[in-house]
Formats: structure tokens, sequence, C-alpha cells
């Protein structure tokens, strides 16, 4: 009797055992298959919330039927944290973080995270893919090597073809944007597109960067007939407060004068943007990830 007894619970012990021995091993079988997957590191320069990047987060991990990759977001905040100190915490955070991890891939959403990803020598060799970059990519990237994206270009000549034939007597074109480093970025761009159409004789350009909206509440009131207005980028409603989205902007300007208002982003249609030839983050995303595909199967970015 205690014989029997004593085998079963051995065979109780066994059982045990192999079923502890078979979780183990799938364990390690799930954490080797993760390990399989392509590693992606994703930077977002702003923050969760931001309908820009979220977007393009979204079309980014609009897949299709391809296999997706393990994404590891790190969004860097500087939309609400300007300034270099800030900027050092975040890059010796991802230092910290990955110092030792393997990447397959890295995706940079806007300047300050592509300026990261290019001068961060834990990234050194890996391929990247960005987007939304206001700024020129050639003069960001220089010399390094296995870099290719998206640029974000506003069609301003195409929609100011479209805007003078839909508005007569045009007698003013004023542009405001941010006075960050994405408005630099975006008046250079403006510039440039400018000289390449130009606009009929006798139009004046102006462009305005404000510190905040709440300083041209009343020059926006006082703008005369014939003008047009270009509403573009983040801008805070007080100096010191959090960059208004574009859909903010917009909706800000449009209930403080009558005038034609155009954007650059597909998301402020509805709040008081004409519209035009706009950007869209999601497409953006998604043609991100089209590139990051080709990558991740061997092409060479360069090739892209």
């Amino acid at each position: 009797m205690g014989g029997g007894e004593a085998q079963h619970d051995d065979g109780q012990r066994v059982m045990r055992q192999r079923h502890m021995q078979m979780h183990e091993g799938q364990q390690r079988g799930d954490a080797h298959a993760d390990l399989r997957q392509h590693q992606v590191l994703v930077l977002m320069s702003y923050h969760q919330g931001y309908s820009w990047e979220d977007r393009i987060l979204r079309g980014l991990k609009d897949w299709g039927g391809h296999e997706q990759p393990v994404f590891r977001v790190e969004w860097l905040d500087t939309k609400r944290h300007p300034g270099s100190a800030h900027r050092e915490r975040m890059e010796r955070m991802l230092r910290d973080k990955y110092a030792g991890f393997h990447f397959d891939l890295i995706v940079a959403v806007d300047d300050i995270a592509l300026e990261i990803a290019i001068g961060e020598a834990l990234f050194a060799g890996t391929p990247i893919v960005f987007g939304g970059i206001n700024g020129d990519p050639v003069t960001m990237i220089g010399a390094r090597a296995g870099v290719t994206g998206v640029a974000e270009r506003f069609e301003l000549v195409r929609t100011l073809r479209l805007a003078l034939a839909l508005h007569e007597e045009v007698r003013h074109l004023l542009f405001i944007t941010s006075a960050d480093e994405s408005g630099a970025g975006m008046r250079a761009t403006i510039r440039q597109a400018l000289a390449m159409s130009a606009p009929p004789s006798g139009i004046g350009i102006e462009y305005w960067t404000p510190q905040d909206l709440r300083s041209i509440e009343a020059p926006l009131g006082e703008l005369g007939a014939g003008t047009i207005i270009f509403a573009l980028g983040s801008i805070p409603l007080v100096e010191g407060a959090r960059g208004l989205e574009i859909e903010e902007v917009v909706a800000f300007v449009r209930a403080r004068t009558p005038l034609p208002l155009y954007t650059d982003l597909d998301a402020a249609v509805g709040h008081g943007a004409i519209g035009g030839y706009l950007n869209s983050g999601l497409e953006t995303g998604r043609l991100m990830a089209s590139m990051a595909q080709r990558i991740l199967a061997g092409e060479a970015a360069e090739s892209i």
C-alpha cells in the first residue's frame, strides 16, 4: 500500500517536472521567435496625441500583408519641452535603455528625431527611414550612409495656382509660420517654391512668425481684402504654452478673419481651411512602411 502511494507521488512529480520543462521550453521558444522578428526603433520627435505624428505612426503600422516587425516607439516630447537640456536627457535615455541592443532599422519622424538618429553613435550603421522632415534632408544626412525617407513638402506651387484661380484681385500673400526650427524649415521651403512659381507681379508677400497666437489676434482682424492666408505649423496660444496643432491654429485664424485660408495638412480641412494639395500623415506613414519593408527584405536604403 505504502509502496504504491510512493510510486504514485513519484509519477506526479515527474509529470509536474515535465510540464514545467515544456512550459519553460515554450517560453524560450517564444523569446527566440521574438528575437527572430525584425526589431525596429521608432523615434517620434513630439508626443503621443500630436495628431500629425499619431497619423504617421498609424500609417507606419498599417503594414499590409507583410509580417510586422517588433516596433519599439519612443516619444521624445520636444514640442512641449524645447531646448538642448531636454534633448540631451532624451539622448542619454536612449543610450542607457538600448546599450548593446541591435536594431534592424531606425524610423525617425520629424527633424529632431532624424538629427538624433544620425548623430547618435549607438545607431551607427543601422539603416534609417525618415518622414516629416521640414529641413533639407541632404544637408541633415551628410555623409551618413543607409538613409532614405519622405520629406515633408507642401505643394505650395500647385496650391497657389489653385488659390489664384479661385480668388480674384489677390494683392497680398501672408504666411503664418511657427518661430521654432520647424517654422524656419517651412519658410525656406516656401521661399524656394515662390522662386520657382514666380507669382504675378504686384502681389506682396509677408511672413509672420509669432511667438504665440494672441499676438496676431488684432492684426488678423485688420487685414484687407485681396489677402490670402497660409497658416502653417504648430503655434502656442500664449507664449510658453504648448504648441497648438494645425487644426487648432487654423480654427483660431478662421474665427478672426473671413479671408481665404489655406494650410499644408489634410487634418485641418473642416476646421476652416479651404484645401489644396495637402500632406497626409497617414499616407506619409504608409509610404515609410513600404520603404521599411524593402530595407528589411535586404534592399539598400540608398537605392530607394
